[in-house]
């Protein structure tokens, strides 16, 4: 039953997340989405953080910054 259960959640989450892409895809030119994809190894990190108990290094915080900061540099130049 467990098996089951995991095959489930791993079903309907990565079914959500393409519907939920290709959604915003439809509706958003592709050069913010794909920028925009690249936060979802950093909202990972920190959802672990308090769900799972890990712990962030100084590197994989400054990558975050890293990547949050170039999101941020693409939505504004789309801006303009």
């Amino acid at each position: 039953m467990t098996y089951v259960n995991l095959v489930g959640i791993a079903l309907v989450t990565q079914v959500g997340a393409y519907l939920a892409i290709t959604y915003a895809l439809g509706h958003l030119p592709a050069s913010i989405v794909s920028p925009t994809l690249l936060m979802q190894p950093v909202l990972t990190a920190l959802l672990a953080v308090p769900l799972l108990g890990e712990h962030l290094s100084a590197v994989q915080i400054s990558g975050g910054l890293i990547v949050i900061a170039g999101i941020s540099l693409v939505h504004r130049s789309r801006g303009k």
